[in-house]
């Protein structure tokens, strides 16, 4: 569930980044490369959300000011009900007592220390293209019962590409998202049985964080870069862009059974597909639930491969700097299935390409849960060649 408020929209410009702001670094990708721009883009997060007396005055204010306009413009009502909607909405640790003003420097402090314990994953452009086209023929009661089945814990995914999105509550023409991180949290609402009193449950919260330069630019966040210049702060390459959720209730996933039993129809089939850098349209403002969906099932799967930055399968090296040791480097395997006919037709290839997906409500009988599960995709053909235009589609197939 997302927290923020439907917005109009505004014009945008795309303003090229600033000297000193070549974020992420120039080049071609790279394990390495991309594992330093996570772990420094997590550094400045860090530096930037800040509120302790040493941390400049200066960048403290801008912070504070930036998260009250986002965070605070929804409430209303008296003091003990913003305060509920606080703990309903964003999971901070607030009483009926805490003033409205405290809400952004709590945020701020608890979120902090939640980016601090992450650990950090990056991604190949082609497995983001698979999370994509697999997001799409995924359904927020799909995102939701992957989560239930297995708790995620935790974690900071820097993507290798803006993640454009074009949703009503955007502050701009296009949400354009570059980080993702998730952790266990609370959310809920009203208790039913209990006034004024909340109903919270456990949930997996995510937090999305938007590039600072280089991305769609209102002219509102024209005015604030300004502002900063004038005030001689640094902005870091994130800035927050908004939080939403997904329940790990298992109650609620017991209760959604019944409906993910009509997605195992055989006589339902539906294709989806992406191609690099398009716009995806997200009016129900769920794709980036769905899109850390897909990223934790494939993650599970043969399909996705998890290593350290030094693997060279992924771009990387054998020596890395200690700092990036750490990151996880999640890449499409880089195999197709054997033939099991035993019969092969020498072919001389150009390219390699992605083999298309499809996607299954498996019943687990032993466990009582369905598990979605994606088969296929795989890159196919000779290693050294070529991965296809990404102008070409990648697909998901949904039976």
């Amino acid at each position: 569930m997302p927290v923020s408020r439907k917005r109009k929209k505004t014009r945008v410009a795309r303003s090229a980044p600033r000297t000193g702001d070549m974020w992420p670094s120039p080049g071609p990708w790279s394990a390495v490369r991309s594992a330093r721009d996570a772990v420094r883009s997590r550094e400045e997060l860090l530096a930037w959300l800040d509120t302790s007396p040493a941390a400049p005055a200066k960048i403290r204010g801008l912070m504070l000011a930036d998260a009250a306009q986002r965070l605070l413009r929804w409430m209303q009502g008296p003091q003990w009900q913003q305060m509920a909607l606080v703990r309903a909405a964003l999971g901070l640790p607030v009483t009926a007592s805490t003033s409205p003003e405290e809400v952004p420097r709590i945020w701020a402090e608890t979120r902090g220390r939640e980016l601090a314990e992450l650990p950090l994953y990056v991604m190949t452009a082609e497995m983001m293209d698979v999370c994509i086209a697999a997001a799409k023929a995924l359904t927020v009661a799909d995102a939701e019962t992957i989560t239930a089945a297995k708790q995620h814990t935790a974690g900071y995914l820097l993507l290798p590409e803006d993640l454009l999105l074009d949703n009503p509550i955007a502050t701009a023409d296009i949400e354009d998202i570059r980080v993702l991180s998730w952790f266990p949290s609370v959310a809920g609402g009203p208790d039913p049985k209990a006034r004024h009193q909340l109903r919270l449950e456990p949930i997996t919260r995510i937090v999305k964080w938007g590039r600072t330069f280089g991305g769609p630019m209102p002219p509102k966040h024209l005015k604030n870069l300004a502002f900063a210049d004038q005030l001689g702060v640094h902005l870091p390459p994130l800035l927050f862009s908004g939080e939403s959720w997904l329940s790990t209730w298992t109650a609620d996933a017991e209760a959604r059974r019944d409906s993910l039993e009509a997605l195992t129809n055989p006589q339902r089939e539906v294709t989806a597909g992406h191609v690099r850098g398009q716009v995806i349209s997200d009016p129900e403002v769920s794709f980036v639930d769905r899109f850390l969906a897909a990223f934790w099932r494939l993650c599970e799967q043969d399909i996705a491969t998890v290593t350290g930055p030094a693997d060279p399968e992924v771009g990387g090296t054998m020596s890395i700097p200690p700092e990036v040791a750490d990151v996880r480097v999640v890449t499409l395997r880089r195999h197709a299935p054997t033939d099991q006919s035993g019969t092969h037709r020498p072919v001389a290839w150009s390219h390699r390409w992605i083999v298309e997906m499809h996607k299954r409500n498996q019943w687990y009988p032993k466990q009582g849960v369905h598990k979605v599960i994606f088969v296929g995709p795989y890159i196919k053909g000779p290693e050294g060649l070529p991965l296809k235009d990404s102008a070409v589609p990648v697909r998901a197939l949904v039976r």
